[in-house]
């Protein structure tokens, strides 16, 4: 149903990357591939990560997301990510989709 990241701690100063990058794809597809292929996305939004921040976004056939690659960072990265979600062929976002992706289901303490 929706996934989020909770940022619990800022980058330093000397880093870049980290970003989470929201994708959108180029030519639209009413059943799109659970992971297409980085030519065939544009970016449309870079989230920094900030103490404190909460990204919340929809999980749909629609919702590509990745993380820009970290450079020069000395501090480890602190963060909740996780997700709501309905059992398998409940939800009506995916059930429609002839692309099958499983899902790991996993919590850490």
């Amino acid at each position: 149903v929706f996934v989020f990241l909770l940022y619990l701690n800022s980058s330093d100063n000397n880093c870049q990357g980290g970003d989470l990058l929201i994708h959108k794809l180029i030519e639209p597809d009413k059943d799109p591939k659970p992971q297409p292929l980085e030519n065939e996305c544009t970016i449309s939004e870079v989230i920094s990560p900030r103490a404190g921040r909460l990204v919340v976004f929809e999980n749909n056939r629609y919702s590509f997301h990745s993380v820009s690659k970290m450079i020069n960072h000395s501090d480890e990265r602190f963060f909740c990510y996780g997700s709501f979600t309905l059992p398998y062929g409940k939800a009506s976002n995916f059930s429609e989709s002839k692309y099958k992706l499983p899902t790991d289901i996993k919590m850490y303490l």
